[in-house]
């Protein structure tokens, strides 16, 4: 039961009213479950990121590492001024947050921002990240659907199930080294145990496509 979320988009556009380089503006549109639009603000961002080298959020955002060490916690709390604050009130209710950050809105650190009393936002929201509104209704419908599998090589068609796919082979040839320079993914086959144990905890029926299985070729 989503009736305690709301859907919470950022767009950055310029003067002009566009998307650019070089934002000077962000609109931030709060959704409930049930469709009703329970926010709408407009934000000037240099009213907010008004110190020194903060002027423009798509560096911060891109740098974030970068800016994370020189700002400090500082920068968090405008982040929260910035994204948070305007529609706080929309959001008292609202036990989960599906956020939909555009472009490089989607580089910060979400759950670490913070208000000036030093709360963090995941203390008080569970949230979700999904890069479009599209990707979050072809989710939802998902949900209410028979998951199909084309048969491929390696694989046959499955229902009622679900399928993950990761840890393939990398790029270099090489495999089994542990080394990072050799392009393998170090955890990405704890990731897998990981994913196949959420699901069949929720007595979904899981098929893998590993290593050298895990092709465009099988998966497509």
């Amino acid at each position: 039961k989503r009736e305690r979320a709301a859907l919470v988009e950022f767009e950055l556009l310029e003067a002009n009213g566009k998307r650019g380089q070089r934002a000077t503006e962000l609109v931030v549109w709060v959704v409930t479950m049930d469709g009703t639009l329970a926010a709408h603000q407009k934000v000037e961002i240099a009213s907010v990121l008004d110190g020194p080298g903060e002027r423009f959020i798509e560096t911060l955002a891109t740098s974030m590492e970068d800016s994370l060490r020189i700002y400090g916690r500082a920068l968090l709390r405008k982040l929260f001024n910035l994204c948070i604050a305007p529609i706080l009130p929309a959001l008292r209710t609202s036990r989960e947050l599906i956020l939909v950050p555009h472009g490089p809105m989607c580089l910060i650190p979400w759950a670490a921002v913070m208000n000036q009393r030093g709360g963090y936002l995941l203390e008080n929201h569970s949230l979700r990240l999904a890069p479009h509104l599209r990707m979050m209704r072809d989710l939802h419908r998902a949900q209410d659907m028979t998951l199909r599998l084309r048969p491929g090589p390696g694989l046959t068609g499955a229902r009622g199930g679900g399928v993950v796919i990761g840890n393939p082979m990398p790029i270099s040839g090489k495999f089994g080294t542990g080394v990072a320079e050799d392009g393998e993914l170090l955890h990405a086959a704890s990731e897998v145990e990981a994913s196949v144990g959420s699901l069949e905890g929720r007595g979904v029926q899981v098929r893998t496509i590993v290593t050298s299985a895990a092709t465009k070729a099988t998966c497509l």
